[in-house]
């Protein structure tokens, strides 16, 4: 959920981060002391709330312990990507924001009041949302807007998903034995079995990590008519602690820990990912056949619905990456 302007008590210091606001700031006030660039936005004795003045004469706002970046950017701590973390985003020469960072819940709630704006975190949208004079923008990496208006300068569109709902349902049957087969021969197995059957299958198909799985390769085992291997793959990359499965696969292909140890340890964790529920298979099954879907392209600005389906971010021709 968003946040009003003025609610958030925690960033009540923090002002306005316009241009002419932080020019006002540069000529009036001084720098941190024993940093040359480093100003206040909010108040003074908040020091990880700063901006810097860049040589070409942008403002990166920042939202990290002052000392700290003054050390990162003299290279005293540069192994850290402090950048990352603390850089929260750039007020250009034009009065535009840069978008730099994902937005978490502190982001949220100091870019409300410094953009006196609406700026949240949802996951029905797909990622933070920015809010202002009644226009509604997906955030993304490089996006910019006005900070007066809230238009976007950087030129987007949102490409959103309406589902075919009687071919999916036809679509969905057409896996009716591969759930009844899978669920039928998991069921049957003990915990060590199913981990077996895991690093088996992970192996055959020369994957490493949960996250190197892809829908694709679960579709043709499905094809294959391998439905325990399918099965089991698919359950990996629903389950949200699915780390465990990558650290168990490499701690037995690896020779790090026995296959009895593993299995004591992490095998619960095996047997909650394989039981994975009919619709978790099939909305990743939708989601992955386009043609299932009829799509609707929107304008920068317009109005953001909650959809279990969601929408594409386009830029240039390509899918942009949200924040």
């Amino acid at each position: 959920m968003g946040y009003g302007f003025g609610y958030n008590s925690q960033f009540a210091d923090v002002g306005f981060v316009g241009r002419e606001r932080l020019e006002r700031i540069v000529a009036t006030d001084k720098p941190y002391r024993d940093s040359k660039n480093a100003y206040p936005y909010g108040g003074r004795k908040y020091s990880a709330r700063h901006f810097r003045v860049l040589e070409n004469g942008d403002y990166e706002i920042w939202h990290m312990n002052r000392t700290t970046v003054d050390d990162y950017l003299a290279g005293k701590n540069s192994t850290h990507e402090y950048r990352k973390w603390g850089l929260v985003g750039i007020v250009r020469a034009d009065n535009t924001f840069e978008f730099t960072k994902p937005v978490g819940q502190s982001e949220s709630m100091l870019l409300t009041e410094a953009m006196n704006a609406n700026v949240c975190n949802n996951a029905r949208l797909g990622g933070a949302v920015y809010t202002k004079n009644g226009r509604m923008h997906p955030i993304f990496r490089g996006m910019r807007v006005d900070l007066t208006t809230g238009l976007a300068t950087t030129p987007y569109t949102t490409v959103h998903r309406t589902l075919k709902r009687k071919a999916a349902r036809e679509l969905d049957k057409q896996h009716d034995e591969f759930r009844t087969v899978y669920k039928a021969m998991s069921n049957a197995m003990n915990d060590r079995g199913l981990l077996e059957s895991m690093i088996d299958v992970m192996s055959e198909n020369d994957i490493e990590r949960v996250s190197d799985i892809d829908f694709s390769t679960v579709r043709r085992l499905i094809d294959e008519k391998k439905y325990l291997d399918a099965g089991l793959l698919f359950g990996a990359t629903a389950f949200r602690a699915n780390w465990y499965i990558t650290y168990a696969f490499d701690s037995v292909k690896n020779e790090k820990r026995s296959i009895e140890e593993v299995s004591h340890s992490y095998g619960g964790y095996i047997r909650n990912a394989a039981n994975w529920s009919p619709e978790k298979f099939r909305k990743a099954l939708y989601k992955h056949t386009p043609e299932l879907f009829e799509t609707e392209e929107k304008a920068a600005g317009a109005h953001l619905a909650e959809s279990t389906w969601g929408f594409d971010t386009i830029v240039g021709g390509k899918k942009a990456e949200r924040l």
